[in-house]
This record gives C-alpha cells, structure tokens and sequence, in this order.
C-alpha cells in the first residue's frame, strides 16, 4: 500500500504572518473548534530540527506557540492545549522531498469524547492522528475505520477566523516583548 504523504495544502488558511513564521488553520483539524481548535506555527526557514532555528527564529516561535495557546484558552473554548512539535513529515515542494519542523497547538476539553464520536481525541490521552491515507479521504470518500473520528471533528467557523485574525497580533506582540525582556 503506498501511503499520502502529509503536506500544507493551498486551503489551509494562513491567518497571521510574521517576519520568521507563518499561523495557519489547517483545513483538517485534529481537534475540534467547540473545544479550541487546531493552529499550526509554521517557521518560514525549511529547518527540519528546532535545534537548527535561529535564535530570531526560537523567540518567534515560542511566542507564537504561547500567542496561540491563550488566545484558545481565553476566547476559543479550550480548557487546556496539548503542543507538539513536528518535524519528521516530509513535505511535498518542487517534487522533492524536504523534512519541516513545525509546531502544532491542538485546544483540549474534559468533556471533548462526549461531542467528538468514538474513537476521537480523549482528554488526559495523547491525540489520536488520521491514518495517512485518510486525510485525503474524509470528504464523501470512505474512509478506513482507524480514522472515522475525523467526521466529528468541527472546524473553525468564520467568526472565529476572524477572531483569531484579530486577536493573535496581539497577544503575540505581548509575548514577543516579554521574550525580550529575558535579555535576548
């Protein structure tokens, strides 16, 4: 069986940009958005290990990653957020292969197994991932039944799109000048 490899697709939202990294709503979320959602920090450099960023770039990234995970506590729903960092997904550009590190902050909520439909994201457990033919097939398409879960999960509405659009600046300002204030 030859398996999809996971890529950024064209209609995952990018909805803030700095100098160093990009927020973006991935079109398939893990998490749904009743309980705060899925946000992805995708640094701009192609570094396939956090260890190979730049200082610039480890501030940016972190607060980024802190930016997104109040901005799901405080106005999104979630009770707490779960963050991983990802850098072994190869990535699809100019037909080769490249490996990108990038940082996920997925919104958690007590009651996320009574809404999301068996098998889906349990609080207090690690996050269940799509198996990695099934992202392509979610919509209308069978999907196999390691990842039916994926039907229950609630994207962003609009509204709060617009929300993270309008408040991430922010909140990311505020994180970025206490990382500076650290002395770096």
């Amino acid at each position: 069986m030859q398996v999809q490899k996971y890529e950024f697709r064209p209609e995952d939202l990018v909805v803030f940009r700095t100098d160093l990294c990009e927020v973006i709503v991935p079109c398939k979320p893990h998490t749904s958005a009743m309980f705060g959602g899925h946000l992805v920090i995708r640094p701009k450099a192609h570094r396939q290990f956090r260890s190979l960023f730049t200082a610039d770039e480890t501030l940016e990234t972190l607060a980024l990653t802190n930016a997104c995970e109040v901005l799901m506590i405080q106005q999104l729903g979630a009770q707490f957020c779960n963050i991983q960092d990802n850098g072994n997904w190869p990535f699809l550009e100019d037909g080769s292969h490249i490996r990108r590190c990038h940082v996920h902050v997925y919104g958690r909520d007590e009651d996320e197994n009574q809404y999301t439909g068996p098998g889906c994201q349990e609080f207090g457990m690690s996050l269940n991932f799509p198996h990695p033919n099934a992202i392509a097939q979610i919509n209308g398409r069978p999907v196999d039944d390691c990842s039916t879960w994926l039907r229950y999960i609630q994207p962003y509405t609009e509204e709060q799109i617009e929300l993270i659009k309008r408040e991430l600046p922010g909140l990311y300002q505020a994180y970025q000048l206490q990382s500076c204030r650290c002395g770096h």
